[in-house]
């Protein structure tokens, strides 16, 4: 995980797979290994397997917006293990949830 974490952070800000742009939370999955990381300024998740130096789309990346597709703004990520989903706090969805968030929950196949 190491290596993940100085690949991604010490390297310029962007959007490319091997990216960030203003990183707020992380997630692990213990069980695979795979790291979670919620990419605040892209509007995505982005997950890191133990060796690799890119990493995968997961969620969102398409520009902020309020679609099923897309995150506005997230500002927290927790993956649960009983469930194998991760929950997401979708900040700018502008929606009538309690501290304007939205959390959404969605199951890997």
């Amino acid at each position: 995980m190491k290596n993940i974490l100085k690949t991604i952070f010490l390297d310029s800000p962007g959007n490319a797979s091997n990216q960030l742009y203003n990183p707020y939370s992380i997630a692990l999955n213990a069980a695979s290994g795979i790291l979670y990381i919620l990419d605040y300024g892209n509007n995505r998740i982005m997950s890191y397997a133990s060796s690799a130096s890119n990493g995968t789309l997961v969620f969102g990346g398409t520009g902020p917006g309020i679609t099923n597709t897309q995150l506005y703004y997230p500002v927290d990520l927790q993956f649960d293990a009983v469930s194998n989903s991760l929950i997401i706090a979708n900040h700018g969805a502008h929606n009538k949830q309690i501290n304007n968030c939205r959390s959404i929950r969605y199951e890997w196949q």
